[in-house]
C-alpha cells in the first residue's frame, strides 16, 4: 500500500494539455522542473499586432479625403468606407495572449503562453501553492 505522502506529491494541483504542477513538479510542455527551484513567477500580457487593421484605417480615410477634395466618383466612396469597416471590426477581434514567466534558480525561463488569462492565473495559483506547501 503507498505511503500517503507519496501520493500528495503526485497527485496534480493543476493539470491540463500542456502544464501540469504537482506539488514537487513543474511540467511544462513534457519538460519537468522541480518546484523548489522555481525563483520567481511573473504573469505576462501580450497585446496583439494591430499595425494591419491600422492601415486599413488610414488608409480608407486617405480615400474618403482624397474622394472629397478632388470630387472624385461616389463609388469609391465606398471602397473608402469598406476598408475603414474592416480595419475597425479586425481591431475588435484580435485578443491578447497571456502569459506565464517562471524563473529558476538555475537561471533558466520557463515560458508559457495562452488566450485564457484565467488558466494562466490558476496555474500560477498552483505553482505558489506547491512553493507554499515546501516551507
Amino acid at each position: 500500500m503507498p505511503d500517503p505522502s507519496e501520493l500528495n506529491e503526485v497527485e496534480p494541483l493543476y493539470a491540463s494539455k500542456n502544464v501540469r504542477v504537482t506539488r514537487t513538479m513543474l511540467t511544462v510542455k513534457g519538460k519537468q522542473y522541480q518546484i523548489r527551484n522555481i525563483d520567481s513567477i511573473q504573469e505576462t500580457r501580450i497585446d496583439p499586432d494591430t499595425s494591419v487593421a491600422n492601415s486599413f484605417i488610414v488608409i480608407g480615410v486617405l480615400m474618403e479625403m482624397l474622394i472629397y477634395i478632388y470630387a472624385l466618383p461616389d463609388r469609391l466612396l465606398v471602397v473608402g468606407l469598406f476598408l475603414i469597416f474592416v480595419g475597425i471590426v479586425s481591431r475588435n477581434f484580435l485578443t491578447p495572449t497571456y502569459g506565464i514567466l517562471i524563473l529558476t534558480t538555475g537561471g533558466q525561463e520557463i515560458h508559457y503562453t495562452s488566450e485564457k488569462q484565467e488558466e494562466i492565473k490558476v496555474i500560477r495559483n498552483a505553482i505558489e501553492g506547491a512553493i507554499d506547501g515546501l516551507a
